[in-house]
């Protein structure tokens, strides 16, 4: 019985969306074309794990491979600025165009120069985990502790010093907080650059799926796909957090 509470307790989000799931075919009544129940998602996706797990590889991988360049370009690129007007008057406005075109509108023009594969899923990818890393680990190499700031200016710190004894540690938080944020998203550009060019992986099975009409394995792809998506998210957490520890 304890057990059970438990498992309540900590997963009664999931039991919540699962219950209104049932609720909402049940209710409505709507055909198995329509929309499935959970449990023959969830029994589709055991039956057929095996297609599951090789789609999900390249996803995957595509997912961590993308974050963390995206990550690794948007830290580098805040240290840039940070050590050059100059830089700042040009990674800047580049930095903020590209947030500001639609992922749909960005995959094509891409592809057209990287062509309908893996590399520009990759590059998609990095480019949506870029701006968090950017935009993080540049506020915090932008705003320093002023009391250290101040020791340092007194002992005479060049700038290089100051950079890695007070401003990069002191940027870690920052790049953390870009981590949780962009593990997440990663999977889910790399799940729609698949499935807008048919690259392999999970979304070109949902849009296999889709295009012959086998809902429940669409279903079972969104869910597998929010499944590590979430997953990625509690792991980047756990992660941030064990750094954010040994860091105080």
């Amino acid at each position: 019985m304890t057990v059970v509470r438990g498992a309540v307790t900590r997963y009664w989000v999931l039991l919540a969306l699962l219950g209104g799931w049932w609720a909402v075919v049940a209710l409505n009544d709507f055909n198995q074309i329509v929309m499935p129940y959970p449990q023959d998602v969830l029994v589709a996706i055991v039956r057929e794990r095996h297609e599951y797990v090789t789609a999900l590889v390249p996803t995957l991988a595509l997912s961590l491979g993308g974050l963390a360049a995206g990550l690794t370009a948007g830290g580098v690129c805040a240290v840039l600025v940070w050590s050059s007007r100059i830089v700042a008057g040009v990674l800047t406005p580049m930095a903020l165009l590209l947030n500001s075109v639609p992922v749909v509108a960005m995959i094509p023009v891409l592809a057209r120069v990287l062509g309908y594969g893996q590399t520009t899923v990759f590059v998609v990818t990095a480019i949506i985990c870029f701006l968090p890393a950017f935009v993080f680990v540049g506020a915090r190499l932008a705003a320093p502790p002023a009391s250290l700031g101040d020791v340092y200016t007194v002992l005479g710190a060049g700038r290089g010093v100051r950079l890695r004894r007070l401003l990069l540690p002191h940027a870690l938080p920052g790049f953390l907080v870009a981590l949780r944020v962009s593990a997440p998203t990663a999977v889910l550009a790399v799940l729609l650059g698949q499935y807008l060019m048919g690259a392999g992986g999970l979304g070109k099975m949902f849009s296999t799926s889709i295009t012959y009409s086998q809902n429940q394995q669409a279903w079972g792809v969104a869910v597998v796909a929010t499944a590590v998506s979430t997953g990625l998210f509690f792991a980047a957490r756990a992660v941030a957090d064990r750094a954010a520890a040994r860091l105080t």
